[in-house]
């Protein structure tokens, strides 16, 4: 379970980059959110070796991202905002996780 919670902490920061750039930075045309899927996916299945709020959580960020994921492009803030909260939430909640196994 620990593992898995520092893999998850790891793609999350890759995914929250992932958006970053493709919300920020216009210019460039090698970020596309839709590669993006395959961090999305990854967390999805870490998750269900963690316990169920965490499972509960990376499903979240799933729906926010398959709903918003297009609108970075496009300088939609909300649909940014909604992925970028998803994200949070799942991170703080894989932190909480692994601290109880202190």
């Amino acid at each position: 379970m620990r593992q898995a919670g520092f893999e998850i902490i790891k793609h999350i920061g890759e995914l929250q980059k992932i958006t970053y750039t493709a919300h920020f930075d216009k210019k460039n045309l090698k970020t596309d959110p839709k590669v993006a899927w395959s961090e999305v996916l990854i967390l999805k299945d870490l998750s269900r070796l963690m316990p169920a709020t965490v499972e509960a959580k990376a499903e979240a960020l799933t729906t926010a991202w398959e709903k918003n994921w297009q609108g970075l492009k496009d300088e939609d803030d909300l649909s940014l905002a909604e992925i970028d909260i998803a994200l949070h939430e799942l991170r703080m909640e894989v932190l909480d996780n692994m601290k109880l196994l202190e």
